[in-house]
């Protein structure tokens, strides 16, 4: 998912790096893109994460990792 915050990107990126159900958070500007990981209860996790932690949350967008993006990731080593 991506994930804008109003405020405090660098720590809603450092809050979101210690959920467990969470395998990754990379940040692209002004937005987290955050990677959960397969099969685990995740719905809502993100939202009520960065609510609770006192961060006001501006998007959630569902994305969808393109082909192309998957295989320079896995090639990378970067997907397990």
């Amino acid at each position: 998912v991506r994930v804008q915050v109003a405020e405090r990107i660098e720590e809603a990126e450092e809050v979101l790096k210690k959920v467990p159900v969470i395998e990754n958070v990379e940040r692209d500007g002004d937005s987290l893109f955050v990677i959960l990981n397969d099969g685990e209860e995740t719905e809502g996790v993100v939202a009520e994460t960065l609510v609770r932690g006192g961060f006001k949350v501006k998007a959630i967008v569902p994305e969808e990792l393109k082909l192309d993006d998957a295989f320079l990731k896995l090639t990378r080593g970067e997907v397990a």
